[in-house]
């Protein structure tokens, strides 16, 4: 069985599974990511990656609500209804629970956010060590981001977007990441 991300849509988030390959493992290295994904074909929501991620494209005969598929090879796809392809794709991982998904969605355009599972209790790839994989250090103690505004700019490094924002200082402080979510203010 892959690894397990959420998928965060608005106050909805859905557990899914990743396929075992080379596509999902590229995928799961650029999570957290918060990404606008656009309406197409009232049956699908798309979104350009920052990068190219490997791709093996096959044609399956049919599409299943909460495949998320990668299209040539930086266009990320999440299906929310079933139906019959002619098209080409790349298989990342499948919603564990679609319920509900069309309905998050909704018609337009939708702020969507994929990150890797947080299992209390589990160290494997998610949680700490997922973030320490990542090269994010979680902070022992919450602190208030605004503790790096002292920094001079050039010492502090956005990592991240929306709710997931990462900082990284370039010179030694005494954490090296603080995830904005740790954080007691906003």
């Amino acid at each position: 069985m892959g690894n397990r991300i959420t998928i965060r849509i608005g106050d909805k988030v859905f557990a899914a599974t990743l396929s075992d390959n080379a596509t999902a493992v590229a995928f799961e290295k650029l999570l957290p990511l918060s990404i606008t994904m656009a309406e197409l074909n009232g049956n699908e929501k798309f979104a350009r990656l920052p990068g190219t991620v490997p791709a093996r494209a096959t044609t399956p005969s049919s599409i299943q609500t909460g495949d998320l598929m990668l299209y040539g090879s930086n266009t990320l796809v999440l299906f929310y209804k079933s139906f019959p392809t002619t098209y080409s794709y790349t298989k990342i991982g499948q919603l564990d629970n679609p319920a509900g998904l069309e309905a998050a969605l909704g018609s337009g355009n939708v702020a969507v956010t994929f990150d890797v599972r947080r299992e209390s209790g589990s160290p494997g790839r998610s949680g700490r060590a997922g973030d320490l994989a990542r090269g994010h250090q979680r902070p022992r103690h919450r602190l208030d981001e605004r503790q790096f505004l002292p920094l001079r700019t050039e010492a502090v490094q956005r990592i991240g977007g929306g709710p997931d924002r990462y900082y990284r200082c370039s010179r030694s402080v005494s954490i090296s990441a603080v995830r904005a979510a740790d954080c007691c203010f906003r």
